[in-house]
């Protein structure tokens, strides 16, 4: 589970790790506390189920829904079962995790009419298109007998975490009262989550730049913050990144506006790189210049990146075909990847 120690270009992973924590149910009218089954699925904003999108364990078929192991009589129980996640990247955005909590009765008679008496949910990808974030959340959990419950384009207008309704109530200034379609009840549930993905990110920094064309006109404050990201999330995405980069300097090659923020982007980059933490994705970098990075296209770029670099540190006029020698050999090993003069 999570990522290997380096991850080379063109390897292209798209999981979410679930673990089912814990919960704490009201045993409503019975006598003694309820024998929870929790089931959980993956669904589309229409309520249409992703087939086979649940791994429970390594080796196993995927499976469209999973349910949990049942304790006896427990008022919180503690399940720590963990499941993968996996659907096409495409459809992360439309999709969600549901959750259905029913008692089961040891009386197979009763335990036929036992219906859902709880509901929670979680979308995947949060509004601003980054991944739900790692770790623990607190799920709301609605009531799961009524038709609404199973309703997914009426409960997915309602918030399904409490930290969603925290941040309701400080945008808004007043406390939050549910108003809607689906009740919410006493209960409580907790999951956990982990998101090992090589083309969708949690960091909405990271994001703005992969995603550049869609607001063009904030793409200077966007190459800026580039170097606020954590070095780690960087190098998960380091041909993405670089991809960005490049593309950016072709497309506006006849502004120069951006010639000097991605330069520095990229010197940023090679210079994380170079740091002892992340050394050992050198030969990733490596990789991205010999098999991903296409050399015409450095030609082209290195007129727009020699006005950003001063008469000493270029030294040379570039040279009339490309060749592998790095014009930095102060900076690691690639500024290779300047391979720009290259």
């Amino acid at each position: 589970m999570g990522f290997p120690e380096i991850i080379l270009p063109g390897n292209v992973r798209n999981d979410i790790y679930v673990t089912l924590l814990q919960g704490e149910f009201d045993r409503g009218k019975k006598k003694t506390p309820k024998n929870v089954e929790v089931t959980m699925s993956v669904l589309d904003e229409d309520g249409t189920p992703m087939e086979k999108a649940i791994f429970p364990g390594a080796g196993y078929d995927g499976i469209t829904e999973y349910k949990s192991v049942i304790y006896y009589q427990v008022k919180q129980p503690c399940w720590n079962e963990t499941v993968k996640v996996a659907i096409p990247i495409e459809d992360v955005g439309r999709c969600h995790l549901q959750l259905m909590f029913r008692h089961r009765s040891s009386q197979d008679s009763r335990d036929k009419s036992e219906k859902p008496f709880g509901m929670a949910f979680v979308r995947l990808m949060k509004p601003d298109g980054t991944t739900l974030r790692d770790g623990k959340h607190d799920l709301i959990v609605y009531k799961g007998d009524v038709k609404k419950a199973e309703d997914a384009r009426a409960y997915l207008s309602m918030p399904s975490t409490w930290t969603e309704v925290e941040e309701k109530e400080r945008q808004s200034g007043k406390q939050f009262h549910h108003s809607g379609t689906v009740p919410i009840t006493k209960d409580s549930f907790q999951i956990a989550t982990l998101t090992c993905s090589t083309k969708l990110t949690q960091n909405v920094d990271l994001l703005g730049l992969l995603n550049w064309r869609s607001n063009p006109e904030q793409l200077e404050q966007t190459l800026g913050r580039l170097m606020e990201v954590e070095g780690s999330e960087i190098v998960k995405f380091l041909q993405d990144t670089l991809d960005a980069l490049f593309n950016i300097m072709m497309v506006t090659s006849e502004k120069e506006t951006y010639d000097k923020p991605v330069f520095n982007a990229l010197v940023f980059i090679i210079t994380l790189i170079g740091d002892i933490k992340f050394q050992h994705f050198n030969p990733v970098l490596e990789t991205y210049i010999t098999k991903h990075f296409s050399a015409t296209l450095a030609f082209s770029c290195y007129t727009s990146l020699s006005l950003c670099l001063s008469p000493p540190l270029l030294g040379a006029s570039p040279p009339s075909a490309p060749c592998p020698i790095s014009p930095f050999p102060s900076l690691p090993l690639p500024l290779s990847l300047s391979i720009l003069g290259s």
